[in-house]
């Protein structure tokens, strides 16, 4: 059995903090250099290679038949090339952009949505893609929206607001 001092108790306790502050400084750096971030070395190690970022849009207030573009982060941690075939969702209201859409090896690509929500059409949208992945076939993402009634600040019935496309990133980017 060890005796131990309080100060030689409290000196190696500070050790032993330094030594697992200093390791997990280390695995954070390789995860960063290895993966560009933490969430995707987790997702590595979770067995994830095709994946999207951030796979779930939230929208508030939008205007009902002004048209947006929603755009998601497809990551490919792979050695191959992968291509997105095919897309499907569960509301007419949305468009993607013409397929198929390639992912390069170790590589990031912006997949996007255009969305005109009708009115009082709040909910959520489901959509998937579809891939050539032999594992991973279909990326679900999900678009939450809140569509308000009039444009925010006006009285209108909604005819005369301007129907300029608007841009929203969901990327997901650490």
């Amino acid at each position: 059995m060890i005796h131990r001092t309080k100060n030689e108790a409290f000196r190696f306790a500070g050790l032993t903090t330094s030594l697992l502050a200093g390791i997990f400084c280390l695995l954070v750096g390789v995860a960063r250099y290895q993966f560009g971030s933490i969430a995707y070395a987790l997702a590595y190690v979770r067995g994830e290679r095709l994946f999207v970022a951030e796979p779930i849009a939230s929208l508030s207030n939008v205007e009902a038949g002004r048209p947006y573009e929603v755009t998601f982060r497809l990551v490919n941690l792979t050695s191959s090339r992968y291509l997105v075939v095919g897309c499907t969702t569960s509301c007419g209201c949305t468009a993607p952009q013409a397929l198929p859409l390639a992912i390069s090896p170790s590589g990031e690509t912006d997949f996007k949505l255009r969305l005109v929500p009708g009115a009082n059409r709040s909910g959520s949208i489901g959509i998937r893609l579809f891939t050539d992945h032999p594992d991973r076939s279909e990326l679900p993402l999900r678009i939450d929206t809140t569509v308000a009634s009039f444009p925010p600040n006006t009285t209108s019935t909604g005819d005369d607001f301007n129907p300029q496309l608007q841009t929203l990133d969901v990327q997901g980017r650490h």
